[in-house]
């Protein structure tokens, strides 16, 4: 039986500490609490922690504050956005601070810690409002995957670029 709890144990450990989210916000948030709970009756959860993911559609900074409108998305364990396609809805997060566009930007994953608010907002030129509101507390921003694959795939400067593999191994490729 302790042999068995063994590997769940140190998968618990080794998520834990890549979580996106500080260790304190964590503890604060209720993780039974839904998004389709709370953007159905946000004026019940006001002030109550939450840790929600998802993608940036919209980036409107100002100089003091910024509403980033995002499509929520399920999280991983380690706090990642997942699947667009299983989105529950939108939502808008509030930073009392400048958000560059040009970071925060369009189609970005991003994992936000924060408050709720007491209402929600509709945003103009856009029918599928009204959202909840979270007021940020902590943000954490990922790269693109297929950014990152691309950088690690190579490119024009890559040996293998444009060639068939034809060895099992890597290294030393047998043409130089």
């Amino acid at each position: 039986m302790k042999k068995a709890l063994l590997p769940l144990m140190l998968m618990l450990v080794l998520t834990a500490g890549c979580a996106a989210v500080s260790k304190d916000l964590r503890q604060q948030a209720d993780p039974r609490l839904t998004f389709e709970q709370v953007s159905a009756q946000p004026v019940h959860y006001e002030g109550e922690m939450v840790i929600w993911g998802g993608y940036i559609i919209e980036n409107r900074a100002g100089r003091d504050m910024t509403k980033l409108i995002i499509l929520q998305a399920p999280l991983s364990a380690m706090q990642r956005p997942q699947s667009k396609d299983a989105s529950a809805g939108r939502f808008i997060a509030v930073a009392d601070e400048f958000l560059d566009p040009e970071i925060y930007s369009k189609t970005r994953g991003v994992t936000i810690a924060g408050e709720v608010a007491d209402y929600t907002e509709t945003v103009e030129d856009d029918g599928y409002g009204p959202y909840p509101v979270v007021h940020i507390k902590e943000v954490h921003l990922w790269d693109d995957p297929c950014r990152e694959m691309r950088r690690s795939w190579g490119g024009p400067y890559d040996p293998w670029y444009g060639r068939p593999y034809y060895a099992p191994w890597p290294w030393p490729h047998w043409y130089y």
